[in-house]
């Protein structure tokens, strides 16, 4: 399901169509030029919003990875850089639970081959 929707809403967007929870959240939304506080509702709504599963993530492509600071409440991050990209971006997983197969040390990839 694509929602297009305010993203501080989608508990209650996922509610009105009788779903307590998504497996997957996909998105680019300029996290860096956000104010804290708006980072901060969007994430916990997102949180919020993922299945409690090994694979339910949050994936996101963002020019920076300086939204890594603010997910400490995500237990698990894959990161990769895509230099196939033009321009090159990250592509970031945070994962609800722990649990799973992280690439890498901490999770975290430095290209867009999955090799360090």
């Amino acid at each position: 399901m694509v929602l297009n929707s305010d993203a501080a809403l989608l508990c209650e967007e996922l509610a009105k169509r009788g779903h307590r929870h998504c497996d997957y959240i996909v998105s680019g939304i300029p996290f860096s030029i956000l104010e804290a506080e708006k980072k901060r509702e969007l994430l916990r709504s997102t949180y919020e919003s993922l299945a409690p599963h090994d694979h339910s993530a949050f994936i996101i492509y963002q020019v920076t990875n300086e939204l890594v600071g603010h997910c400490r409440h995500f237990p698990r991050v894959e990161s990769e850089y895509c230099l196939q990209n033009l321009p090159p971006m990250f592509v970031t997983k945070y994962y609800k639970t722990a649990n799973g197969h992280a690439h890498g040390r901490n999770g975290h990839t430095r290209n867009g081959n999955g090799q360090h």
